[in-house]
């Protein structure tokens, strides 16, 4: 794994785990896809149920942490920035 990947992980776990949740590494499924999330609650790192200005807050600081061309090194950049704007146009519908 990359270090982004086990930051994210690392404050996804954080977030869960003050908002009462179980661990997350307690939680986490067999999944086909390279990436850990099973929902766009998950991949953005927030609770399900956020309101539309943390579900911005949330998608802005994934752009920053994995858009391409501020991580031109990743080859995963690009596929992980289409997952988190799939996610953002989801939530916000």
């Amino acid at each position: 794994r990359t270090r982004q990947e086990q930051e994210g992980q690392s404050r996804e776990q954080h977030s869960r785990q003050d908002q009462g949740g179980e661990n997350f590494q307690s939680q986490q499924r067999v999944h086909s896809s390279p990436h850990p999330f099973s929902t766009e609650y998950e991949l953005l790192a927030i609770p399900p149920g956020s309101s539309k200005e943390e579900i911005k807050k949330a998608y802005r600081e994934a752009i920053k942490r994995w858009h391409p061309d501020l991580n031109p090194s990743d080859p995963e950049a690009t596929e992980r920035t289409r997952e988190i704007n799939a996610a953002y146009e989801t939530l916000m519908k």
